[in-house]
């Protein structure tokens, strides 16, 4: 296998320049990695180093050439070293300044940019209220627009309206993007963009403006969050940004998007960019917790047969069980990425509703495989028989998918082994930028309404073209042909969409005569919809690896590509297998046969196995500097010996 060609695929684009920040975080003693800091401690140290960072010149460039490609790059790579500077220089670049630049007009980014490119403008973001997360139409802030001064005034009418969680408030900041209702003649016009200034040139807070700090957090303490009160504050009449809408000095408003609902979901374009970095980065995490596990599994030995050595971890099939379906999903999840970044970069005038979507679902998935890639406990069913009646028995449970942090033992609680703290710092992706079940339930939604277009048509349509003729993806039982080909997978991934979509709607339409309103009868309905989105979401993820098989197989007269397509063509098997190795659902809805099920078990068991044989390969493939893994990952002995703790 090329590991040079497989890097590449991974990484996509800007190689040099990554390998250029890995340099600089191996090569300057600001990036060394520190441990027990105080919450003043971790951010001073997030401070210095993205002071480091701008000396570069690094950033300046980027920003000033809208350059959302390289930036993602940069991020990425940052990200790889801590996720805290990844979010204050994220909050700033990619939420402040994308913000302006999206939803600002010509002017206001002319005005505003080389501020925010050299950080003589250090801004933060503030859309989350201290009542109102996930439910951004619901946020209370008002934006009151006087016409007799021709001023917006800002306002936190309650408690629940302060801004909250806002990165970079409690001490960097001195701009910010606040969104809030709009007000004109008390016309409510909706949620809406403002530039406002809350600290002035002596770093006080503006007047009308009270900031405090929301103090320490589980993880993430490199990042200054803070919360935001407006007391009657006063911006000029151009600071509402006014790209997409503005309002005339006599009071007149006006859109580009006439319709409510496109223009609120426009309004929050920035929150699109920042799922899809999140993806990103939850899968580079995954990277890394995996990369240090394996190879400690290669080297640490514990039992073995009587009288003979001890054997390595990864030798195990609990351990190749426990990391090999992870380690599958990564590889998946690096491509599918890949893919969401390119629809993302092509979204000039809007964010598609495609797009929005799967950014949507990509960032529950891939937030919740981080976290069960670092250590989570997924509930494995080894066989689960149907009775003739349709009732569930479980035959036999078993806890197995503790991954990267159990799979090293106590090594894996150490921190600077990075898999712990990496798990600590980044569980606030699964509920920041969106909660995921509220995410899912977006995408449930959305695909629910296709799944009533597909109905008349007879095929999937929209969201859902891939399930193709509904009457064989409704089919039960027995798939029937060979069991490892994408055939087999493809039918039953889409029998388990089509089947939940199915029965969701048929839950809703007995759910709506009880209730009062589609809302509630909609809470009736949430588990199901939650299992569709995810059901969806995981085969839009296979099925555009398949593309990416397909392509590859086009350019395979290279060698290298040639080398890398058996073991993508294994991820895939093994990605696949591990969904119905984990979900019950297939079983439940007869998206397969119980002889089908048993054999695929079996199936999952030897790819699980085949994947360890190029297991290190692959994680070298994932192009994580040695200097970012755990110590653990190479001379653990050494490095724990007597001797070097002497030097030390």
């Amino acid at each position: 296998m090329e590991i040079g060609c497989l890097k590449r695929l991974f990484e996509m684009n800007h190689h040099e320049h990554r390998d250029r920040m890995y340099r600089l975080l191996k090569d300057d003693p600001v990036f060394r990695f520190e441990y027990g800091l105080s919450l003043a401690g971790e951010r001073a140290r997030t401070r210095r180093q993205w002071e480091r960072i701008r000396q570069e010149g690094i950033m300046e460039p980027i920003v000033l050439a809208r350059d959302v490609e390289k930036y993602d790059a940069t991020i990425e790579s940052i990200g790889m070293f801590d996720h805290s500077l990844e979010v204050a220089m994220g909050v700033h670049y990619g939420l402040f300044a994308a913000t302006i630049v999206r939803l600002g007009s010509a002017e206001q980014r002319e005005r505003w940019l080389p501020g925010i490119a050299d950080y003589s403008m250090p801004g933060c973001f503030a859309l989350t209220e201290l009542g109102h997360g996930s439910n951004v139409r619901g946020i209370e802030t008002t934006a009151t627009f006087d016409l007799d001064s021709g001023e917006f005034v800002l306002h936190s009418p309650t408690e629940t309206a302060q801004k909250y969680w806002i990165g970079g408030a409690a001490e960097a900041a001195k701009w910010t993007t606040a969104f809030a209702q709009l007000y004109i003649r008390g016309e409510n016009l909706g949620v809406h963009p403002f530039v406002i200034r809350i600290r002035d040139e002596n770093h006080a807070p503006s007047p009308g403006v009270t900031i405090a700090d929301c103090g320490h957090k589980c993880g993430l303490n490199g990042v200054d969050n803070g919360r935001i009160w407006f007391d009657q504050v006063r911006i000029p009449h151009d600071q509402m940004l006014s790209g997409l809408s503005s309002v005339s000095r006599d009071g007149t408003y006006t859109s580009v998007i006439k319709n409510s609902e496109q223009r609120f979901s426009a309004q929050l374009a920035a929150l699109t960019g920042g799922r899809v970095s999140i993806v990103c980065g939850s899968n580079n995490q995954a990277k890394i917790g995996l990369a240090t596990a394996l190879k400690y599994a290669i080297s640490r030995k514990a039992f073995g047969p009587p009288g003979r050595e001890e054997v390595p971890l990864l030798y195990y099939q609990s351990h190749q069980i426990r990391l090999m379906p992870a380690l599958a999903t990564t590889c998946v999840l690096s491509l599918g990425s890949n893919k969401l970044k390119q629809m993302w970069y092509a979204c000039k005038s809007g964010v598609s509703r495609e797009v929005h979507v799967l950014s949507a679902g990509y960032k529950a998935l891939a937030t919740m495989h981080m976290r069960d890639a670092l250590q989570y406990t997924i509930l494995s069913l080894s066989f689960i028989l149907l009775s003739f009646f349709g009732l569930l028995v479980h035959e036999s449970f078993s806890i197995l998918d503790k991954e990267c942090r159990e799979a090293c033992g106590g090594q894996g609680y150490k921190s600077e082994n990075r898999i712990g703290v990496l798990r600590s710092d980044r569980d606030v992706t699964l509920t920041f930028e969106g909660d995921n079940l509220v995410l899912l339930q977006q995408v449930s939604k959305a695909i629910l309404s296709d799944y009533g277009a597909s109905l008349k048509e007879g095929k999937g349509t929209g969201l859902l073209a891939y399930l193709g003729n509904l009457r064989l993806a409704h089919r039960k039982g027995k798939v029937g042909g060979a069991l490892d080909s994408s055939d087999f997978f493809r039918t039953a991934l889409c029998r388990r969409v089509a089947k939940l979509l199915r029965t969701l709607l048929q839950k809703l339409s007995r759910e709506k005569p009880k209730h009062s309103s589609d809302f509630d009868a909609w809470n009736q309905c949430l588990d199901l919809a939650a299992s569709a989105a995810l059901a969806h979401t995981e085969m839009v993820v296979w099925d555009s690896f398949q593309k990416d098989l397909i392509q590859l197989e086009l350019e395979s007269s290279n060698p290298a590509v040639a080398s890398v397509i058996p073991v993508l063509q294994i991820c895939s098997s093994l990605y696949a297998l591990s969904r119905i190795h984990q979900s019950p659902l297939f079983l439940r809805y007869e998206c397969l046969s119980v002889s089908e099920a048993r054999q695929a078990e079996e199936l999952f068991v030897s790819r699980c196995h085949d994947l360890t044989q190029v297991a290190i390969p692959l994680v070298e493939a994932f192009g994580v500097p040695d200097h970012l893994l755990g110590p653990i990952a190479f001379d653990w002995v050494r490095h724990n010996s007597r001797e070097l703790r002497a030097m030390l």
